[in-house]
């Protein structure tokens, strides 16, 4: 499966996103930690997601109501993705508009 966990951490903080899982009950014992495996499929995983995306679409389309992401959205995402991808290549910190 895939793994989407991911951490950014900045000088005022940290933000910290993690994987979908049917629960997030953690049995403790004296032995072990068990929990839940993270959904298998990214379908499953994001179910509730795509349907609020499928529903804020529609709104658009039928109703005129302003989407809620821009091309500034989709130009940022990819910065934060290509400095983590030059990141991982060159093993260092990279700071966003390098």
């Amino acid at each position: 499966g895939y793994d989407q966990r991911f951490e950014v951490l900045g000088s005022e903080g940290m933000l910290q996103a993690g994987n979908m899982k049917p629960t997030e009950v953690v049995a403790w014992s004296k032995t072990a930690v068990a929990q839940d495996v993270p959904e298998a499929f990214f379908l499953e995983r994001y179910r509730a997601a795509y349907a609020r995306e499928m529903a804020h679409f529609h709104e658009a389309v039928t109703q005129g109501v302003p989407v809620r992401t821009s091309v500034a959205d989709g130009l940022k995402a990819l910065e934060l993705a290509e400095a983590a991808s030059l990141s991982w290549r060159e093993g260092r910190v990279v700071a966003l508009g390098e």
